[in-house]
């Protein structure tokens, strides 16, 4: 099987969420944008970067003899990504739909769509003007 990411695209998103974490300003706001630039545009890859950063926990746990890594139910990358506002809506929400769309969701922690519900409770009239787009484009 051929994965779209490898073990230098797992550290770097998760140097840029915890320097956009202990950030402030518009270094907050650089390290948000380049996290969201570094995210997956499609849900095959978003599969294939979840399962590559968790086959790599669990690897590295195996070698140093600990306890199997505990399974998010909403991966700490998913969790930032469904926070950031320094991106403009139109980006974000074309970037964050078609992480969401041509999948399966089912008994796993992928299961609630990436988080996109928090979006469409919080900033409803911004993500549905996108989705209406995108949705008239696919047809």
């Amino acid at each position: 099987m051929k994965l779209s990411f490898d073990e230098a695209h797992i550290k770097l998103l998760n140097t840029l969420m915890k320097k956009a974490e202990i950030s402030e300003g518009d270094a907050k706001k650089n390290y948000e944008r380049e996290f969201f630039c570094a995210m997956p545009n499609s849900f095959d890859k978003m599969l294939d970067l979840l399962y590559l950063d968790a086959t790599l926990s669990h690897d590295k746990a195996k070698a140093n003899n600990e306890p199997p890594p505990m399974l998010y139910i909403a991966h700490p990358w998913v969790s930032f990504f469904s926070k950031i506002n320094s991106v403009p809506p139109q980006q974000y929400y074309n970037k964050y739909i078609d992480m969401c769309i041509d999948g399966f969701y089912g008994a796993d922690y992928i299961q609630n769509g990436f988080q996109i519900y928090k979006r469409f409770e919080t900033d409803t009239e911004a993500i549905c003007e996108v989705l209406a787009k995108k949705k008239s484009q696919r047809h």
